[in-house]
């Protein structure tokens, strides 16, 4: 997540749609007052080499803790969530509906069938002994992961000014660019090496994951008319 007070801009981050490499862009615009949430370069060494500015402003205080961080703390003995990939609602709840309201606010969205994919090769940088296969992994994920709808919505109503496409990123991006009145955005290629086999998703994903992609997504596959493609 993004908050740039000087440029009056909310970047929603939705995982595993590029928004490692947009928030490493838009974080060199950032001022002082800003809020960036951390990067873990631990699986991202090439997020450092990009350039990203750093994490700031984002440690909450407790007045700002809402009810799931005190479940965390108080009932799982976990600290609160970060904000590095928070939900339009929780992001609106922290700034207060008027900033919401005045800034423009843009995600970035990806095919639920590539997604999915994609979901697949990052668990394994993080679970290298699992040996499930892609398939598998997919049968395995609830709608909260696989789609992504209740991330950039509010009241289950699209809580963004605009919703860029990763199959087209850079003609969105600079398209939302030009609107917050900043220079347009050269993405480095951020966790992009992860994915070793990159036939067409179609080629990948047998019949029972895709319907079960089809049935946990189907709102998002609806509101952006994506199709399953043959290839």
């Amino acid at each position: 997540m993004i908050i740039s007070h000087q440029h009056q801009f909310i970047f929603v981050r939705v995982p595993k749609t590029a928004s490692t490499s947009v928030a490493i862009e838009l974080s060199k615009m950032c001022g002082l007052e800003d809020v960036i949430t951390p990067i873990f370069f631990k699986q991202d060494p090439e997020g450092e080499k990009a350039g990203f500015k750093g994490p700031q402003n984002h440690r909450r205080r407790l007045w700002q803790w809402q009810t799931d961080d005190w479940f965390r703390f108080l009932i799982l003995h976990k600290n609160p969530k970060n904000f590095k990939h928070a939900t339009a609602a929780r992001i609106q709840k922290y700034i207060g509906k008027t900033i919401w309201d005045s800034y423009y606010k843009f995600c970035v969205v990806r095919n639920p069938f590539d997604r999915a994919i994609s979901l697949y090769y990052w668990h394994l940088t993080k679970h290298a002994n699992d040996r499930q296969d892609l398939n598998r992994f997919i049968l395995g994920l609830s709608a909260n992961k696989l789609c992504t709808w209740h991330r950039y919505t509010i009241n289950n109503k699209i809580a963004m000014d605009m919703v860029c496409h990763y199959e087209n990123l850079q003609i969105d991006l600079d398209a939302a660019a030009a609107k917050i009145g900043i220079p347009p955005l050269i993405l480095s290629n951020a966790k992009g090496a992860f994915r070793k086999d990159r036939r067409p998703y179609s080629q990948l994903i047998n019949p029972e994951a895709r319907e079960h992609i089809e049935h946990q997504c189907s709102t998002e596959i609806e509101a952006f008319n994506y199709q399953w493609v043959s290839h």
